[in-house]
Order: C-alpha cells, then sequence, then structure tokens
C-alpha cells in the first residue's frame, strides 16, 4: 500500500517507506504535483471504500491549496505522470482554492473546502 513509486511526478518526493509524500520545491511558482496511492482503495464491510489523509506541513500565502480525489486509472495504466491530477483521466477532486473537478464530465465546481487556508 502507500503511494506509487511509479507514479510520481517531478515536483513531488516520496518516503522510504512510500507513505509519505512532500514537495520538492519552495519555489511558489511550482505548485504542481501528483501522487496515486500504489492499490485500489479498500473497502470495509458495512462502511464502503475510504480512505484517510494526514497533512504534517503546508506553505502558507500560496494562490492555491492542495487537491485530494480519486481516480479510476490504475497505477500501471499512467505512463507519464500529469504535473497536476486533473490532467489524470479521470479523476474526481477538490479542494484547491474552494473548487471540485469532475474529470469524466469536464466540469469544475464550487465546494466550502478551500485548502489555502489549511493549518497544522
Amino acid at each position: 500500500r502507500g503511494f506509487s513509486r511509479a507514479v510520481l511526478s517531478h515536483f513531488l518526493r516520496i518516503s522510504s517507506d512510500g507513505w509519505s509524500v512532500a514537495r520538492v520545491s519552495e519555489d511558489n511558482q511550482r505548485l504542481h504535483g501528483t501522487a496515486i496511492g500504489a492499490t485500489p482503495i479498500r473497502k470495509f464491510d458495512g462502511a464502503g471504500r475510504y480512505f484517510e489523509l494526514r497533512v504534517d506541513k503546508v506553505a502558507q500565502g500560496q494562490p492555491d491549496g492542495f487537491a485530494i480525489g480519486v481516480t479510476t486509472v490504475h497505477p500501471e495504466e499512467v505512463r507519464d505522470p500529469p504535473e497536476t491530477a486533473d490532467a489524470l483521466a479521470p479523476s474526481w477532486l477538490l479542494g484547491f482554492d474552494g473548487a471540485t473537478w469532475d474529470g469524466a464530465n469536464l466540469l469544475w465546481g464550487i465546494c466550502d473546502w478551500d485548502t489555502r487556508h489549511l493549518r497544522v
């Protein structure tokens, strides 16, 4: 489990155990980076499928926050890791600056979760 080493954009680094991902650059213009799980989201009896995430550090004052989401694409199907997760088709994301992405219908939307203001 953990993150896929094969699908990790060059703006990110993965920990040796595969469970943590961090930005490589502090360059505020380089907000891109995509990481996906190494395996499908686990199904739990009586609860369905879900995953948990812990954020240990955030960069303040960014024009955009991080996004989190899901895709139906298996890691082995990705030829080149995209710079941004909305380029992974299809993907469904939320966060950013209070936005959602529906990659099946190629539609941006609005949500209440604005990750630019996230604190740890």
